[in-house]
C-alpha cells in the first residue's frame, strides 16, 4: 500500500452518492479469485447461478455460488481478467467458499487461485468518468461494462451513480495514486459498501452465509440467475422457488437514527400494534457522514413500506424503508 493511501485513507464516514466528492476507494473488504484450465467453463457452469458459457469478455455478470439446498455461500461479480475467468467476493467468506468450490473439482482440469497480489480500487463521485478518461485511452460504459488495459481491468457500474472498479498491479496502483492525490479524496471500503447498499447489490458476509436464497436477496432482479442453462448446485430448489411462487423474502434498504450499528446476521424489530416483534435479518450496516444509519436487510416481501422498524439493541432507534 502506498504512502498516499496510508496518509489519506482514514476511516472517515461514507457519503451518500448524491453528495459524494471524487473519491478513490480501497476495497480491502473484497478479494478476487481466478479459475483457469480447460474445464473452467463447464465446471463453473455447474457451480454458479449465471450462464458462464455465454459470458462475453466485455461484460460481467452477477451470480451466486450456492449449496445443494439453494442457499448462498456468496454472491459474486464474475468476468474475464487477463483472459481468465475471475470473480470478486467478500473477504469474510472466500476461504469457506473456496472449500465448497473445490469440493467437486477433483475430476476437472482446473486451477483455483486467490489473487492476493492484485489491487482492487474503486473510483466514484463527481467527474469520475472524466478522471479515468484522462488516464486511460478507453473506459467502460453501459454497452461495454469491462475494458482491459494492459494488466488492468476496469469495471463500470451505473448504480446508484456511475462508478468504476479497477483491478490492477502494485506498480500501476502507486502511479495512479500519486497522479491523483491532489484531485481526489481517499476512503476505505465502507464507502463502496454503502454505494452497494444504495444500489441494491446484496452483501453476503460470513454471518449470513448459507442462510438465504438468491431470490431473497433480489439476485434475479440483477440478472444473476439463468433458468435455461441446465443443472447447477441448488438449481432444483431455486427453480422451484420461481415456478411455484415460493419466495417470501426481499432485499431492503433502510435508513434512520440509532446509537447502535447492527451486525450481519442480527434481527431487526417491527412494530405491530402496540408491541415489537423480531423481523428479517441484517446483511450489513454503516453509519453515514450525515449521521444517518444505513442498513441492508432481508425482510418479508409483504412488509408495509410505512412500517416502524428498529434496532434490537437500541429501543430508541427508528428506521424507515427507502
Amino acid at each position: 500500500m502506498s504512502l498516499i493511501f496510508n496518509k489519506n485513507a482514514i476511516d472517515q464516514k461514507p457519503f451518500t452518492s448524491q453528495y459524494l466528492p471524487l473519491t478513490i476507494i480501497l476495497l480491502e473488504q473484497w478479494i478476487m479469485i481466478t479459475i483457469s484450465g480447460p474445464d473452467t467453463i463447464s465446471y463453473l457452469q455447474g457451480q454458479l447461478t449465471c450462464d458462464i458459457a455465454n459470458l462475453c469478455k466485455n461484460q460481467y455478470s452477477f451470480a451466486a455460488h450456492c449449496n445443494e439446498n439453494g442457499k448462498i455461500y456468496s454472491n459474486i461479480c464474475v468476468f474475464y481478467h487477463n483472459n481468465q475467468v475471475s470473480f470478486i467476493t467478500r473477504r469474510s467468506v472466500y476461504e469457506h467458499q473456496l472449500i465448497a468450490l473445490k469440493k467437486y473439482s477433483i475430476f476437472s482440469k482446473i486451477s483455483i487461485n486467490v489473487n492476493k497480489d492484485i489491487n482492487l480500487l474503486g473510483v466514484a463521485g463527481v467527474n469520475s468518468s472524466l478522471l479515468l478518461s484522462s488516464i486511460f485511452d478507453k473506459i467502460p460504459d453501459m454497452k461495454n461494462s469491462i475494458v482491459q488495459y494492459h494488466n488492468t481491468t476496469i469495471l463500470y457500474f451505473n448504480r446508484p451513480v456511475i462508478r468504476f472498479l479497477l483491478i490492477t498491479t502494485n506498480k500501476l496502483r502507486d502511479i495512479l495514486l500519486n497522479q491523483l492525490s491532489y484531485k481526489t479524496i481517499f476512503n476505505n471500503s465502507k464507502q463502496w459498501l454503502t454505494l452497494d447498499i444504495e444500489a441494491g447489490y446484496p452483501i453476503i458476509d460470513y454471518a449470513v452465509m448459507n442462510k438465504l436464497t438468491p431470490y431473497a436477496v433480489n439476485l434475479h432482479k440483477l440478472g444473476g440467475i439463468c433458468f435455461t442453462k441446465g443443472c447447477y448446485l441448488g438449481q432444483e430448489i431455486i427453480a422451484r422457488i420461481k415456478y411455484r411462487g415460493m419466495n417470501k423474502q426481499q432485499l431492503y434498504f433502510l435508513s434512520g437514527k440509532s446509537k447502535v450499528i447492527p451486525l450481519a446476521g442480527e434481527n431487526l424489530e417491527i412494530k405491530i400494534g402496540s408491541s415489537w416483534r423480531n423481523t428479517g435479518i441484517v446483511l450489513t450496516a454503516c453509519m453515514m457522514h450525515n449521521k444517518q444509519l444505513w442498513v441492508q436487510a432481508v425482510l418479508s416481501k409483504n412488509v408495509d413500506k410505512n412500517s416502524k422498524i428498529r434496532i434490537q439493541k437500541d429501543i430508541n432507534s427508528l428506521l424507515k424503508i427507502c
